[in-house]
């Protein structure tokens, strides 16, 4: 009788155990889905959109549309150990992906000459 009992009992005492144990934790390391955003560059030196928003870590992956006709790129240097550029003719377009470790608002570039100075800027807030 005593065997049967317990083995009754084992199952309650499992699913009580089970129900108060904490919740499972996220996978370490598991990613945070990419944001997917283009940036277009014109002739009349602005980019569209001029700002985009992302969490630490979480990828940035920049389509550079050159919307003009002379040459302008796509820049970032702020925040990360190595820069990322793009550089595009007149009508092409190229991609990257970024990836910004600490929050903080971080600027975007063309960096041909005097493209910066004339408002070909912008920024990335990490949050």
């Amino acid at each position: 009788m005593r065997q049967q009992l317990l083995l009754l009992a084992a199952p309650i005492v499992l699913f009580v155990a089970s129900a108060c144990a904490p919740a499972a934790a996220p996978a370490a390391g598991a990613a945070l889905p990419p944001v997917q955003v283009t940036f277009t560059g014109t002739d009349d030196f602005r980019f569209n959109p001029a700002t985009a928003t992302v969490k630490a870590g979480q990828p940035l992956e920049v389509t550079f549309q050159n919307g003009g006709e002379i040459l302008h790129d796509f820049t970032v240097q702020q925040g990360l150990a190595k820069p990322v550029v793009i550089t595009e003719d007149g009508g092409k377009s190229g991609t990257a992906t970024v990836t910004y470790d600490k929050p903080g608002t971080y600027k975007f570039l063309c960096s041909q000459p005097g493209h910066d100075q004339l408002g070909m800027h912008g920024t990335i807030t990490v949050q």
